[in-house]
């Protein structure tokens, strides 16, 4: 009899439908099939921090998703112009969207100095008086996919993105390694947008540190839309602010 309840138990558990992929699942598994190609080749390394840090996300693509993506430094070709990203009804600030680090791609990092890039960088482009490179520093892509159907979402102002990473304390609570970029006065710069259906790709630097923990890649607000999770290490005084 007892044999009899246990190969019913099997035949029954076998019978069931597997379970249906989330929508996450659906887009990592699109997101991760992506290859990124980046044209620049000098030496990457891990960054370091002793304190809270600026975050410093910049779009190196945007567009509709494609096989492979050559990622580009030129800041003109991934923003889109006032006339361009009006012509789409723009939704409330923090729309809904898609955030995703892919941890099986490594790139570099872009950065904009106003002063010639530091000796180790190689140089990009010139572009409005300011230098823009590929940073020596090793980071995952970090993928965004604007969710709604015909709606553009903001997603930064200025020439940053609207991105923080957090990572676990030694308690286990999420807390900000990172604190927003803020101009020192008026700029008159525009919000950056991503139109319906459009994915874009900035950077996320991985740390050196003696204190593993899980990371995430947030939106500055509230920390809304928080991307999937990834292993990683940290100075642990990178979750206090500069003494």
């Amino acid at each position: 009899m007892n044999y009899l309840f246990f190969a019913l138990v099997l035949l029954l558990c076998s019978c069931q439908s597997p379970p249906k992929p989330t929508l996450a699942d659906t887009m990592a598994t699109a997101l991760l099939n992506i290859e990124l190609i980046d044209t620049f080749d000098n030496e990457l390394r891990l960054d370091t921090a002793s304190h809270i840090s600026d975050a410093d996300f910049h779009t190196i693509y945007i567009g509709m998703p494609k096989d492979s993506i050559v990622l580009s430094y030129r800041w003109q070709e991934t923003i889109y112009s006032d006339s361009e990203f009006f012509r789409k009804r723009m939704t409330r600030n923090t729309p809904p969207m898609r955030i995703y680090v892919d941890t099986t791609q490594i790139i570099g990092v872009m950065s904009r100095f106003a002063l010639p890039a530091p000796t180790g960088c190689e140089k990009m482009y010139d572009q409005q008086g300011l230098w823009i490179y590929r940073k020596p520093i090793k980071a995952y892509p970090i993928f965004i996919k604007n969710l709604l159907d015909t709606d553009t979402i903001r997603v930064g102002y200025g020439y940053f993105l609207s991105l923080l990473i957090e990572a676990k304390d030694s308690i286990g609570n999420w807390r900000p390694i990172q604190k927003p970029y803020q101009y020192s006065c008026g700029t008159g710069m525009t919000y950056l947008h991503l139109l319906p259906k459009e994915i874009l790709v900035t950077n996320c630097p991985l740390f050196e540190g003696d204190f593993k923990t899980t990371l995430r890649v947030v939106h500055q607000y509230k920390s809304l839309y928080p991307s999937n999770e990834f292993s990683g290490t940290i100075n642990y005084n990178q979750f206090n602010t500069q003494d």
